[in-house]
């Protein structure tokens, strides 16, 4: 063979054929020892995103029923209400009043039922179970019933558990189809989607009666279509099933085959549904066991299929529900188990004919390249810290092992370029999960800037990080993480809005994205002394629904730290601070203003009750005090002489 041949001058070509040679066997020979992990990464990864697509589908099914309960215990503290409930136990009231005070509760539950249309019926009852306002809700707008269509619910299980609830405390009923009539017979049908499931809400109303006892004067019930919360769960993909079944076993939903939920219904069969249809039917009795403890995520095989559940726990129920995900696992998989046999029979190929031409190469080619054959061959499996010899030489031999020992480098560089990317975007992944966690669990703005403060430190390895609040001209810090950040709050920090340089107030005032790359050299940096160490940094306006919040303000201690992806992440994050920060004020002013309603409500009530000044201004001047709780309370009441 001439390719093979005697001398300097052939010695080239017959190392560059023998190094394909080797290449192609040490890529195979990766390749086929990487195979088993890369499935495992596959696998693991599909378990990850089985895992947040049902850790997300509960927490819309969780904020639902965290949103209704808000919703109720709103109704319940109505000024309009509390104003009926008093008039309903009072004998001497005037009909006209409680004519014009129930008016008042059906203006407030029409607006409210107009808004939220998930309502299916709002219903004030009196303490004996006679309807008093009924609001219906056809799927467009809410419709006040008319007084002759009012009925007696005494008899009706929600009545009777709500009347039983202490005060303040709410009942909430099973997850249920809607029944009328009498006897009541289930609404509509499964088989053609008519049927409609629902909630009971119930929140007993007690008010001051004449001899001023507190006594139970009604109840306010909230009917909830339950489609729009069933509607939130949804598989995600053609072969998986999404279910919600109750702690009994009994599926609430069933996405595959919808007439297997609500078998515990009585007469379910009459209504195209199958009687006593439950989960236990498809799985084995451990495997509910493990479903029924699912509290987080659980992960369950069941041969080819495996499912992931969670626990969702309505707020004030006395039940749970499991919401899970069932896949096939040859489905999932096909696509990595094609690509392994197609890598894996093209792989053996190469290497079995890779392997038939190196023993013909080498048997003609000179002891160094079988030297050089075999430290590539080590390379390839797996001991890339090994280095290739000869590289004293001048030749091709020489050329040739600087060559190997570049590729090694490279492979090394590149692996451990790759890992550090993937590293990198998990953990900017996680820290965005958690975030979010963090933003859609706490409701008081500071606390919740607090806690996100600490948490981007850590999770993104930074020197600092803090948040300034707008108010009026100034930018005030609230929250910044650590012993640093409780130095400058305890110092009450804060920059002038309309300062020149500042990449803070330039954030606030212009409403984007400012950075320092590099401290040192850069003019509009401002210094302080309890960050020495800041080599970089970023101001990120806060805005949510075009209303400007505040700035969140980043420190590193490395120059350039905040790249364009880095850049985009924390907006991201930011855009999530913002929505929290705003939703939490609207539930402090919310809060607020319903203390306020109910303390001047008592106070107003206290006084009516008076029999003479006197009397009105020791009852003002006790109930002020513990309003305001305070300790001591003076009113000062001034008389003028009068001339005539």
């Amino acid at each position: 063979m001439k390719i093979f041949g005697q001398g300097r001058s052939n010695l080239q070509t017959q190392l560059t054929f023998i190094f394909l040679v080797l290449l192609s066997i040490a890529i195979g020979a990766m390749v086929l020892a990487n195979l088993p992990v890369w499935r495992d990464k596959f696998e693991a990864t599909v378990d990850e995103r089985e895992e947040l697509y049902i850790e997300q589908q509960a927490i819309a099914v969780q904020d639902f029923v965290d949103h209704v309960e808000q919703d109720v215990r709103f109704l319940g503290q109505l000024t309009s209400v509390q104003d009926l409930a008093t008039l309903l136990l009072d004998p001497e009231a005037e009909r006209v009043q409680v004519l014009r005070q129930r008016n008042a509760v059906e203006q407030d539950f029409l607006a409210f039922s107009n808004t939220w249309h998930i309502y299916d019926q709002v219903r004030f009852l009196d303490a004996s179970g006679q309807e008093i306002i009924r609001i219906d809700f056809d799927g467009e707008s809410a419709q006040l019933a008319s007084q002759n269509s009012l009925v007696s619910l005494a008899d009706r299980d929600y009545f009777i558990s709500t009347i039983s609830q202490p005060k303040q405390e709410l009942f909430v009923s099973r997850l249920q189809l809607k029944r009328e009539g009498t006897p009541p017979a289930i609404v509509g049908n499964i088989s053609d989607g008519t049927a409609i499931p629902t909630i009971y809400y119930g929140i007993p109303i007690y008010a001051n009666s004449p001899d001023g006892e507190e006594v139970l004067a009604g109840v306010v019930i909230a009917n909830i279509f339950a489609q729009h919360l069933l509607d939130l769960i949804q598989p995600n993909a053609d072969d998986a099933t999404a279910f919600l079944i109750d702690q009994n076993g009994y599926y609430l939903k069933h996405s595959k085959e919808p007439h297997l939920a609500f078998g515990f219904e009585p007469a379910i069969d009459a209504v195209g549904g199958i009687a006593n249809a439950r989960a236990q039917n498809q799985f084995s009795e451990s495997v509910m066991t493990q479903l029924l403890a699912s509290i987080n995520v659980e992960h369950i095989v069941i041969g080819d299929e495996f499912i992931h559940a969670t626990r969702i726990t309505p707020p004030s129920a006395n039940y749970f529900w499991i919401l899970g995900n069932v896949r096939k696992q040859s489905a999932t998989l096909a696509p990595v188990l094609d690509t392994v046999n197609v890598i894996a029979l093209s792989t053996a190929v190469i290497l079995v004919v890779g392997a038939m031409i190196a023993v013909v190469a080498i048997r003609y080619s000179l002891q160094p390249l079988k030297n050089l054959a075999n430290v590539a061959s080590q390379i390839a499996g797996g001991n890339r810290s090994l280095r290739a010899p000869y590289t004293e030489r001048s030749d091709d031999i020489g050329t040739l092992s600087h060559a190997i020992n570049a590729i090694t480098d490279q492979l090394n560089q590149s692996i451990k370029d790759f890992e550090e990317r993937i590293n990198i975007a998990t953990r900017d992944l996680q820290a965005l999960v958690e975030v979010n966690l963090q933003t859609s669990s706490l409701l008081e703005s500071e606390r919740l800037l607090q806690s996100v403060a600490n948490l981007i430190k850590e999770r993104f390895g930074l020197y600092h990080a803090q948040f300034y609040i707008s108010h009026e001209d100034k930018l005030s810090l609230v929250a910044g993480a650590g012993y640093i950040g409780r130095q400058m709050i305890a110092q009450r920090h804060f920059i002038e809005l309309q300062h020149p340089r500042n990449i803070i107030a330039r954030a606030g005032r212009e409403q984007k994205t400012f950075v320092i790359d590099d401290a040192a050299t850069s003019p509009d940096f401002s210094p302080n002394k309890l960050l020495p160490n800041t080599a970089s940094e970023i101001a990120i306006p806060l805005v949510a629904r075009n209303q400007f919040i505040g700035v969140m303000n980043l420190h590193s201690e490395q120059p350039h730290s905040f790249d364009d992806r880095f850049i985009a992440i924390l907006e991201v994050l930011a855009q999530q601070v913002s929505n929290a920060v705003l939703n939490a004020r609207l539930f402090e002013i919310a809060s607020r203003a319903s203390r306020h309603e109910h303390v001047i409500t008592e106070i107003t009530s206290a006084v009516q009750q008076a029999n003479s000044v006197e009397d009105i201004l020791k009852i003002a001047t006790r109930e002020l005090g513990r309003a305001l709780r305070v300790p001591h309370t003076v009113i000062e009441v001034q008389l003028k002489d009068s001339d005539s």
